[in-house]
C-alpha cells in the first residue's frame, strides 16, 4: 500500500477517535448537568476511556506502531462496546448501530494488519 494512502487512512481514524473522544467528555458533561441519565459507575471510566481516546488519537498522527497499537486498543474497546449495545438492543433497531459496528469494525481490522505487519518489519 502506498505510504500517502496509508497517512491519509490513519489520519482519518485519528480524527474519528478524536472526535469520538469529544462526544464521549460532552455526554459524561450532559449527564452531569441534567442531561439524560447516566451510571454515577460510568462516569469515571467514560471519562478514562475519552481521554485515552483523545492521547491516542493525537498520538495516531505520527502514524508510529506504537500509536496504532494503542488506537487498537481504543477501537477495540469501540467494537466491544458497541456490539455489546447492539446484541442487547430493543427490537427493532435503527441502522446507527449497524453502520457504526460496521466502521469501527473495519478500522480496527485495518490498524491489526498494519500495525502487525509494521511491527513485523521492525523485528525482521
Amino acid at each position: 500500500m502506498p505510504e500517502e494512502l496509508d497517512k491519509f487512512i490513519i489520519r482519518i481514524l485519528a480524527l474519528f477517535e478524536l472526535l469520538a473522544s469529544v462526544m464521549v467528555f460532552l455526554r459524561v458533561f450532559s449527564a452531569l448537568n441534567g442531561g439524560a441519565p447516566l451510571s454515577p459507575a460510568a462516569i469515571p471510566l467514560l471519562c478514562f476511556y475519552a481521554l485515552y481516546g483523545l492521547v491516542s488519537g493525537v498520538f495516531l498522527y505520527s502514524t508510529k506502531t506504537l500509536a496504532r497499537i494503542l488506537a487498537l486498543v481504543w477501537y477495540g474497546g469501540l467494537v466491544g462496546v458497541v456490539l455489546m449495545l447492539w446484541f442487547f438492543a430493543p427490537q427493532p433497531r435503527n441502522g446507527n448501530g449497524d453502520v457504526l459496528l460496521f466502521l469501527s469494525g473495519l478500522s480496527l481490522f485495518y490498524l491489526a494488519i498494519t500495525s502487525l505487519t509494521r511491527f513485523k518489519n521492525t523485528i525482521a
